[in-house]
């Protein structure tokens, strides 16, 4: 089952899989996808990515990974964002791979599994964050679509927040017209108590103080106070003393929930998060390299890369070109490690390694910081057993020509690579002695050679590749090979060409202009080209630079 962060428990596979199979049952009718039948051939293979196209709290993947499965279990699902995790937009939430048909075939479903989970899991992130600092808790409701109330709740959880009962049969919960039915709280209480379980609690709906007094006077375990203001429940948590867990319900919105959670209430319920959550837009993308191969190629690996079982390391792996290449290397079977400054995309990024199976570890590293570096370095190699690997991705991206600029940039890139590799070296030789090579990749980037305006950035990147060369010539012999990967122009969410689009539109379109292939890069275009060469299988490659730039650089490479 794909990855969730750990509070978002998801529901074991035997409640989800019967829920998937019933949308797929639904979606294919009496004759099957006739249309991706009859127009792809049958021996066609493609990859996508399913991305958010807006930012928001992930849930849903466990039901799409189930529904590629259940439609071919030939197709593979690697996660990239885990259930749970608060993503951007553009942020690739899973990779998919296998059969053309297959994958089509199980797109819509998993698509609206994704987006309407997400959708509540978002809405549930809001009211949790809008209540942070205070004791309440965001709970959701019976209020859920038939049939998907196991998924719906389960998505709260994601969001943070916590379930309310899942049925009638788990909890008794006597409301308004219960207390109409049965003659007044006294006599429903004295029923109740008369035929239920030990292990089963009550709860109480009131909408007036006086019911809350009678309410405490017969010991009841929770107390929903309903649509009552502020001011109120103030009063309902004064008169309470403790003596009860209350409830707060009604008219919960972003906009009331804090006032509603600062009167001290200890759970506050919403119907809204799961019956009006507006779905998360989410979409499958097919990667332009869809590949067709021969039917006796289908399920087996193009090329082997041999990094199954290697231990690398990734400077800066948390988002864009860094976490592509993590990610990249995980799913050839490599173990990880990566460090960022910021310890949520961390964890996250973490969480999402280690759902591909292999050893993966993280940590917030300043890395200008040469003494923290190499020690966490020294540490991940303790963990994984050695380093093999060395990826330098980490900067500063100061693109001023100011004093400042130089110095983050030769902190951060040129200092921060240097000791990166003084840190990692000792281990490097150890691997190259034991299996014949190792690898370290340095990102650098097209700057390096094109220049329009006096920069500190170009310049430092420049340096980056000139070091590169001298590495690997003097450890040719000890069999450590340095590469250089230089990008060109790459967009991914957060990064400095979407906020050159949105701020700059005419810097941004002027740039696609004079790319020959009439567009940005992508991060996981440039991952490939880190990941070929630090593979074994390009042990005889050391000391270049390859531009992955949809060949806007001008100049020859002899």
């Amino acid at each position: 089952m794909a990855a969730a962060l750990p509070f978002a428990r998801p529901p074991h596979a035997l409640l989800v899989e019967p829920i998937v199979r019933h949308a797929l049952e639904e979606d294919l009718g009496r004759a099957g996808d006739i249309t991706s039948e009859l127009t792809v051939a049958q021996d066609a293979q493609a990859r996508a990515s399913l991305v958010a196209r807006n930012g928001g709290t992930v849930a849903g993947l466990i039901a799409a990974q189930a529904a590629f499965r259940l439609v071919d279990p030939a197709v593979t699902f690697d996660v990239g964002a885990a259930d749970g995790s608060t993503v951007a937009a553009g942020t690739a939430l899973a990779r998919i791979a296998g059969p053309a048909r297959s994958v089509l075939t199980g797109e819509r479903v998993a698509l609206n599994f994704v987006g309407h989970l997400s959708g509540i899991a978002t809405a549930t992130r809001a009211l949790v964050e809008a209540v942070a600092g205070t004791k309440a808790r965001i709970v959701c409701t019976r209020k859920t679509t038939p049939g998907l109330r196991v998924l719906e709740k389960y998505a709260v959880r994601c969001g943070g927040g916590f379930n309310h009962r899942f049925g009638l049969d788990d909890a008794v919960l006597i409301k308004d017209n219960h207390l109409v039915a049965a003659g007044g709280i006294a006599p429903a209480v004295a029923r109740v108590r008369a035929g239920l379980g030990h292990m089963a609690k009550i709860e109480l709906e009131v909408d007036r103080l006086e019911q809350l007094e009678e309410a405490l006077a017969l010991g009841i375990d929770t107390i929903l106070l309903d649509n009552m203001a502020p001011q109120t429940l103030r009063a309902a948590v004064a008169l309470a003393k403790g003596r009860a867990v209350l409830e707060a319900s009604g008219n919960i919105t972003l906009a009331t929930v804090r006032a509603v959670a600062e009167t001290g209430i200890d759970y506050i319920s919403s119907g809204a998060i799961t019956h009006s959550a507006p779905s998360l837009d989410v979409a499958l993308d097919f990667s332009p390299l869809a590949l067709r191969v021969p039917p006796d190629a289908i399920g087996k690996r193009l090329m082997d890369l041999q990094l199954k079982g290697k231990n690398a390391i990734v400077l800066g792996g948390t988002r864009g070109i860094g976490r592509a290449i993590a990610d990249g290397l995980a799913d050839e079977g490599a173990n990880v490690a990566i460090c960022a400054r910021n310890t949520d995309q961390v964890k996250v990024a973490v969480a999402a390694l280690r759902a591909k199976r292999v050893k993966a570890t993280g940590a917030p590293v300043d890395i200008a910081d040469g003494p923290a570096l190499k020690a966490w370095i020294e540490a991940v190699a303790a963990e994984l057993g050695g380093v093999d690997i060395l990826v330098s991705n980490a900067g500063a991206m100061a693109i001023g020509a100011d004093l400042a600029s130089w110095q983050q940039n030769f902190n951060l890139d040129v200092l921060g690579m240097v000791n990166a590799f003084d840190a990692a070296k000792p281990f490097l030789e150890a691997s190259a002695a034991a299996t014949g090579d190792a690898a370290f990749v340095i990102i650098s980037s097209v700057s390096a050679a094109e220049t329009d305006n006096p920069s500190a950035y170009g310049p430092i990147k420049a340096a980056l590749i000139h070091y590169a060369k001298g590495l690997a010539r003097q450890y040719a012999k000890q069999g450590i090979r340095t590469n250089v990967v230089s990008p060109g122009s790459i967009y991914f969410d957060g990064g400095t060409w979407q906020n050159i689009e949105k701020n700059l539109p005419a810097v941004y379109q002027a740039t696609l202009a004079r790319n020959p292939m009439g567009r940005m890069g992508k991060p996981e275009e440039v991952a490939a080209a880190a990941i070929f060469l630090v593979s074994p299988i390009c042990a005889f490659t050391s000391g270049i630079n390859m531009l992955v730039d949809g060949a806007i650089s001008r100049r020859v490479n002899f």
